[in-house]
């Protein structure tokens, strides 16, 4: 029974390592792409003599950020694939490796995170060889080279990369790259606020209402507004020049309200404005006329006057008619 357990283990453990293996090698042979797939192979699997490009296979590849970047700066790498035909062959099945390579172009200038991955495996293309996956799976966290200049960022695909026999199954890829320009920016300036508003004075059962404020910078990056002292708003993007429209929320108590919101540019400088919300408090209903207590002596004592008077008439005419 002990043995039984033993060799259930050794087994379980050789299929544990030679599936991180297997990972390691695809990530190893990607790393090393280069001139056409000329980088290397791993374990002797993959050679270049049968690598060649797609024929009608083209790739997008887009960034988050728009503009220059910092260096340093982190963004994310969209890989958008289309008419990649060749990866729906028999005995591919739609089935290709999509990735960043090491060393083609610049790409040994950009780093990335410990926790993200430049190789994504299994990936399929639908019918017509296209790929722009929407769980993340084609992006890539990327971090900006640390000096500043224009650099080509490489990506490729490859087709039948998850296959064994090179002789029997040849690679087929795609590579493009994509320009990113890395400016050294000294800024030392704040961002300007243009339009702020001050004191807004409303009913206790107000609904609706807002703040607007306009900032400028020549390097944006976001806001943050609090409510009281207490973030209302977490970091949002703004746009120099944009109104940042803030809805205030409904049903505030009565009283005054502070509303301070700091605008933060790429450097780190900020510039910060405080607006008032003032909520009046639920109007009492008006009390009725009262009367004094000389004009109630007054008014009682001139009704008992007339009853008596009115009595008095009465009787008189009974008296006569019964004489």
């Amino acid at each position: 029974m002990k043995k039984t357990k033993l060799f259930s283990m050794l087994i379980l453990s050789a299929l544990i390592l030679g599936t991180i293996g297997g990972a390691i090698g695809y990530q190893e042979y990607l790393y090393r792409w280069k001139d056409d797939g000329d980088g290397g192979t791993h374990g002797g699997c993959h050679g270049s003599a049968n690598t060649k490009a797609s024929v009608t296979g083209t790739m997008v590849l887009t960034i988050n950020e728009t503009g220059n970047l910092l260096p340093g700066q982190v963004f994310e790498l969209s890989v958008a694939v289309l008419n990649f035909t060749e990866a729906n062959l028999l005995p591919y099945e739609g089935r290709m490796t999509i990735g960043v390579p090491g060393y083609l172009g610049d790409n040994a200038l950009f780093t990335s995170g410990l926790s993200q991955q430049t190789l994504k495996r299994r990936e399929r293309v639908d019918t017509w060889g296209s790929y722009n996956d929407s769980n993340s799976d084609n992006e890539f966290m990327l971090f900006a080279p640390m000096i500043p200049g224009n650099f080509d960022l490489y990506a490729v695909v490859i087709s039948g990369m998850n296959q064994s026999n090179e002789g029997a199954y040849n690679l087929t890829y795609i590579e493009d790259y994509i320009s990113i320009n890395v400016v050294e920016i000294n800024d030392t300036t704040h961002p300007i606020i243009t339009v702020s508003p001050t004191v807004k004075i409303v009913d206790h059962d107000y609904t609706g209402k807002s703040f607007s404020w306009t900032a400028t910078d020549i390097n944006p990056d976001s806001y943050r507004i609090f409510l009281n002292d207490t973030v209302n708003v977490t970091a949002t993007t703004w746009t120099s020049g944009t109104p940042v429209s803030y809805n205030i929320p409904d049903g505030l108590a009565p009283g005054p309200h502070i509303f301070r919101i700091i605008f933060k540019d790429l450097l780190g400088n900020t510039v910060e404005h405080t607006a008032m919300l003032i909520v009046n408090p639920e109007s009492e209903a008006a009390p009725g006329p009262t009367i004094s207590g000389g004009l109630l002596t007054v008014i009682v004592g001139t009704t008992l006057a007339a009853s008596t008077i009115l009595i008095l008439s009465i009787r008189k005419k009974i008296r006569k008619r019964d004489l």
